[in-house]
């Protein structure tokens, strides 16, 4: 439990407390920015979960948004990156097997475990979280936030193309669809924004930033 001192008034204690719901939701002035800081701590704990889901996804799992990624075509994992190791086994094999008649190389490197959107690692490093509040940095990273808003989103540039899907891509959505928070990241988020009020109130009644 955070004890926070304050002298002054109940009165302006309470006035405090009425402004806090108006300033995070952008309906007042806030020349400070001390808004800011629960909306960074909202964004933080969003792109945490949004992370999560996305590993889950990546690997054939159901996100807690309840999303699950369409399978990559066979010929998708087959055309990925071999490893030495694979293309040696796969010759070992192939040799093996001559007398069985030969297998292909789809079918042997189209089966393969992979992990989905993960190829060069781009997407996801664009999605780490960073500290509670404090953004992780990423040169991909959009959080832009203002008076009442908060949008976040990735400047990788084959993003919109899984998140939305196209003809002859399936859609893979890696961010709430619709701009809806799931159900199940909505406690994590409020207790990010809970701590950041916190911090907002200790601010207005002391003049010192936590």
């Amino acid at each position: 439990m955070q004890t926070i001192y304050f002298r002054g008034t109940h009165a302006q204690v309470r006035h405090i407390l009425h402004s806090i719901p108006r300033i995070v939701a952008g309906r007042v002035p806030d020349p400070s920015g001390v808004a800011k800081g629960v909306q960074l701590r909202a964004a933080t704990a969003l792109l945490s979960k949004v992370q999560q889901d996305f590993l889950v996804k990546s690997r054939g799992g159901t996100g807690k948004d309840r999303v699950k990624w369409p399978a990559l075509a066979m010929s998708t994992i087959a055309a990925r990156k071999r490893t030495a190791k694979e293309v040696a086994e796969y010759k070992k094999r192939d040799k093996q097997n001559k007398t069985l008649g030969k297998f292909t190389k789809l079918a042997w490197f189209g089966s393969r475990a992979v992990d989905m959107l993960r190829d060069t690692g781009r997407l996801f490093r664009s999605l780490t979280p960073g500290v509670e509040g404090r953004p992780s940095g990423n040169p991909d990273q959009v959080i832009t936030n203002g008076p009442g808003t908060l949008v976040l989103a990735s400047k990788c540039p084959y993003l919109e193309t899984h998140q939305k899907g196209t003809k002859h891509v399936p859609a893979r959505p890696v961010f709430p669809v619709n701009g809806r928070i799931p159900d199940a990241y909505v406690p994590a988020v409020l207790g990010a924004m809970g701590r950041g009020v916190v911090a907002l109130l200790a601010y207005l009644l002391t003049g010192r930033r936590q």
